[in-house]
């Protein structure tokens, strides 16, 4: 069984939880009708260029809201910034951090993806995912990891083009 341990620091948990929010399909179209919604309204003028402005500064400032909330989540709860100690095996996974402890088949998870960074093992499909970065694996335990990974049952979401730098 092994046993990996590492810690995410907000910082890390605030940027991807971002990224990977603004990077899903949905998001994007969602900003970019608002968007192209606000400069046709801009245009039309007269009593519609407000509402449009409005929306042109909404769908400008979405990624920083986004940000905003997340930063608001991960202040709220600091068992998500604490020491992380996870053993995995062909069951599931066993992770404990301070005050709390979690066990899940890998069956459980709704799907799983990674980017150059991280792992994200997708609780549901609604896009939560646990957040496991890989420099706390040697590369015996990433192996082991990945083979696991495929008992969950549904093909890797792509990261969707993210870098390291972005991550």
């Amino acid at each position: 069984m092994p046993t990996i341990a590492y810690q995410l620091t907000k910082r890390e948990l605030i940027l991807t939880g971002t990224v990977r929010k603004l990077l899903r399909t949905r998001t994007l179209i969602s900003i970019g009708v608002l968007f192209v919604s606000a400069i046709m309204l801009i245009l039309i003028g007269d009593s519609f260029r407000v509402l449009g402005w409005f929306a042109l500064g909404f769908a400008l400032l979405t990624p920083l809201l986004f940000m905003r909330v997340l930063q608001r989540v991960v202040n709220a709860n600091p068992v998500l910034t604490s020491p992380i100690t996870m053993t995995f095996d062909d069951d599931g996974i066993v992770s404990a951090a301070t005050g709390q402890r979690s066990e899940r088949e890998w069956k459980s998870f709704a799907s799983w993806s990674d980017s150059d960074k991280y792992f994200f093992l997708h609780i549901d499909t609604l896009g939560t995912a646990v957040t496991i970065p890989k420099r706390a694996f040697t590369e015996s335990e990433l192996e082991l990891f990945k083979n696991n990974l495929t008992q969950i049952g549904v093909q890797p979401r792509l990261a969707k083009n993210m870098t390291s730098d972005q991550l």
